[in-house]
């Protein structure tokens, strides 16, 4: 795990005495930040062996007194809130939309979409106090797909979504970055709510055949947490030498030791970047740290927009070696327009490698990586139709989903 540095914040995380919230509890916890649960459920909390750094205050988050209540003992405890996290959720059961229980209807909304609008409201005025802030907002695949037999978890999610966007724009031109996460689904708490049928199709839906790991999670919305920080971190991480604790490994799978350490490793594993450029960039980055720091406080960075296409091999990635029947960018093209991201090189992110005649050391470094090999035809035989990549448009939008660095670990 790489660390992230939330020393001296202070984070509200909602619904987080189980599940995705107790996870992101833990990580926070790790890095260093002072974390306040706000949960329901108070037998649920006195069960938890909590860290000297976490407390838990006891909160509906569908009632504004409560959230104004446990706002006041946060910021008697704490000086300031610095993060907050709206995790809490629930799926509600499933039943067709003309079928559905109104009273579960208005259960599922009042959790998922006005106790966001609730902690968003009461917590943003202290932020905006401070000029700092870092919001996350917990949403899901279901708010931008719409999942069948879940309704109003599906509309719930998507009012999260343009919320985060509302807010974002609102607080554009202050230290406060406001993101969502849209995770697919997760082997939680929330499954006991939601019957067998639904929980294969969302699992049909995902590339990859199987449920999000909840500490991914917790990784995604640390990382969420930070901006520039998380970039001068990386490059206070790409000094280290053997033998400090975050150089990473000191072998490879063959016991060769390692040159570089796990930062900089993970910079060349980047598309076109090797040993060099990315000695240039820590050196760069630590040379100009303090007019950097000052930039920070009026830019926020974004990733470029990335393509929306859906197809077989949405989601993951691919590099390709040696001599092929068809000409390597219509193999490049496929790929792309069947949802998949190409790269030009073996690491551990990548998770097939194409290898036609003559494949040479990709082939071998892949087969030592465990990485999937196909051949042509293989890749071929994994989709029948390639549809054209959309991009969207609303991500270039100043702060409409502000997104911070990628875990780089």
């Amino acid at each position: 795990m790489n660390q992230i540095d939330l020393n001296n914040k202070t984070a509200i995380i909602t619904g987080g005495a189980q599940g995705f919230g107790y996870s992101m509890v833990e990580r926070f916890s790790q890095s260093g930040a002072k974390v306040v649960i706000w949960d329901k459920d108070q037998e649920l909390i006195d069960s938890l062996d909590l860290p000297k750094n976490v407390i838990a205050v006891q909160t509906d988050v569908t009632s504004y007194d409560s959230v104004e209540n446990s706002i006041k003992e946060t910021l008697e405890k704490n000086n300031t809130i610095d993060i907050l996290v709206n995790n809490a959720g629930i799926a509600g059961p499933s039943f067709k939309t003309w079928e559905y229980p109104i009273d579960q209807w208005q259960n599922v909304v009042d959790i998922d979409l006005t106790g966001v609008f609730y902690c968003c409201r009461a917590v943003t005025p202290h932020m905006i106090k401070n000029n700092y802030g870092r919001i996350v907002n917990i949403a899901s695949i279901a708010g931008k797909e719409g999942n069948p037999n879940a309704m109003p978890y599906s509309a719930a999610k998507a009012g999260v979504i343009a919320l985060t966007k509302s807010l974002g724009k609102e607080l554009s031109d202050k230290n406060i970055a406001v993101n969502c996460v849209t995770p697919a689904a997760a082997k939680t708490r929330i499954f006991d709510q939601i019957s067998q049928e639904h929980i294969d199709y969302m699992l049909s839906k995902i590339p990859r055949n199987r449920f999000l790991k909840v500490e991914e999670l917790a990784s995604l919305v640390a990382q969420q947490t930070k901006n520039f920080d998380g970039l001068m971190q990386w490059a206070e991480d790409a000094k280290a030498q053997p033998g400090d604790d975050n150089f990473g490994p000191l072998n490879d799978l063959k016991e060769k030791p390692h040159i570089l350490n796990s930062a900089l490793r993970t910079m060349c594993e980047n598309d076109g970047i090797g040993s060099k450029v990315a000695l240039q960039v820590r050196d760069g980055l630590l040379n100009r740290k303090e007019l950097l720091l000052d930039l920070s406080k009026y830019l926020e960075l974004l990733d470029e927009p990335k393509s929306t296409s859906e197809g077989a091999l949405s989601g993951m990635t691919f590099c390709i070696t040696g001599a092929l029947s068809n000409p390597r960018k219509e193999i490049q093209q496929m790929v792309k327009n069947a949802g998949g991201k190409v790269v030009g090189s073996v690491s551990s992110n990548l998770d097939v490698l194409i290898a036609g005649e003559n494949a040479g050391s990709k082939l071998a470094k892949a087969q030592n990586l465990g990485i999937q090999i196909w051949t042509e035809t293989q890749l071929l035989d994994n989709f029948s139709e390639t549809p054209v990549s959309i991009i969207d448009d609303e991500t270039t939008e100043k702060n409409s989903t502000q997104s911070s660095l990628a875990d780089y670990n």
